[in-house]
């Protein structure tokens, strides 16, 4: 009994080793199994910048934003084609050559206002320096209809063309002949390209029959005696400030608008009490719209020749009592043609 007793217990006892071993955790496998990984410790992420200021953003209601972009875009497009000095052709002088500095330029509302008040004469022809102080013009009539976006790309074109049409001396000196040219004229394409312009602002108006543009530059360039831009290779430059071939001018900080500028003064008013303004006015504007109308050469009939052509320059009159005086300041004074209005209009 006490043997049989002995033997049951022995055998519990194995039992219950066998047990604990099939049930124990595997020391080896606890050692060697790779942890939970845990994460980085989280750091946010930085906030996205804000956003860009508008490149071209002015209150005038009279033209969009993206019409802006648009005129803006297109200089800066093409001064930065010409910078490169690869693919615009200068008349039959082969391709234009590199800027060693060109600026990028920014859209100025001040410019445009100026701009807006040309074009809503629909006059059609250039206004003398006085009327813009500051800044220097372009010009274009489409005699056709069109959306602002096209009038717009059609003028930039038209000005820029002069230099493939026309070509300008390779040294890219504006000269005394290029400022007195009466035919091939390049001054549109010299004002786009003039290398230290940095301001620009355009308007556009319909006027019936015609779309009128015009654009604003400053400072203005078409400097007698200075170049249109330095030519220069600009891989041999070794000045960090101007090594790149189209440099652009520090971070564009808008200015708060601008006040409206004042309203110009009467085009024709004279001591005389024996005519009104209204009527000087009406003597004024209609010499100027006959003759802006043969200046274009599309309606005006010459007997029985067809129509007068274009003229490749036509002023503008103003009425200057002041720097005139005659010496009986009771009789009328006449109108003239001012010189500071010398511009060429074509």
């Amino acid at each position: 009994m006490a043997t049989s007793l002995v033997v049951i217990l022995v055998f519990l006892g194995f039992y219950d080793g066998v047990t604990a071993q099939s049930t124990a955790p595997n020391a080896t496998n606890m050692t060697t199994s790779t942890p939970f990984p845990t994460l980085p410790p989280f750091i946010p992420s930085p906030p996205p910048p804000p956003p860009p200021p508008p490149r071209a953003s002015c209150p005038n209601p009279q033209l969009t934003d993206n019409i802006r972009e648009i005129f803006l875009d297109m200089h800066n497009r093409l001064r930065g084609s010409i910078a490169r000095g690869q693919t615009e052709r200068n008349g039959n002088l082969g391709i234009a050559p590199p800027a060693f500095l060109m600026y990028r330029m920014r859209y100025d509302c001040n410019a445009e206002s100026y701009a807006q008040q040309h074009v809503n004469t629909c006059d059609g022809v250039y206004q003398p320096d006085y009327a813009h102080p500051g800044y220097k013009e372009n010009v274009n009539v489409l005699n056709r209809q069109s959306n602002f976006e096209g009038a717009a790309q059609w003028a930039m074109a038209s000005w820029w063309s002069q230099l493939a049409k026309f070509g300008i001396r390779t040294d890219m000196l504006f000269s005394r002949q290029i400022r007195s040219a009466r035919n091939r004229s390049v001054r549109k394409f010299t004002k786009m390209a003039w290398w230290s312009n940095t301001r620009v602002g355009c308007a556009i108006r319909n006027c019936g029959s015609f779309i009128f543009t015009s654009c604003m530059y400053a400072p203005g360039g078409n400097i007698v005696g200075q170049h249109v831009y330095r030519v220069g290779a600009v891989c041999a430059v070794t000045n960090a400030t101007t090594s790149t071939p189209f440099p652009t001018l520090p971070p564009f900080i808008p200015s708060p608008p601008a006040p409206p500028p004042p309203p110009p003064p009467p085009r024709a008013s004279c001591p005389n009490p024996q005519l009104t303004d209204n009527i000087r006015e009406i003597f004024l504007d209609m010499h100027n719209r006959l003759r802006g109308s043969i200046a274009r050469g599309q309606t005006e009939r010459n007997g029985n020749l067809g129509i007068a052509p274009p003229t490749s320059l036509m002023y503008k009159l103003v009425c200057d009592t002041e720097a005139h005086p005659l010496p009986n300041p009771g009789k009328w004074r006449s109108c003239h043609l001012d010189n500071s209005s010398e511009q060429p209009s074509y």
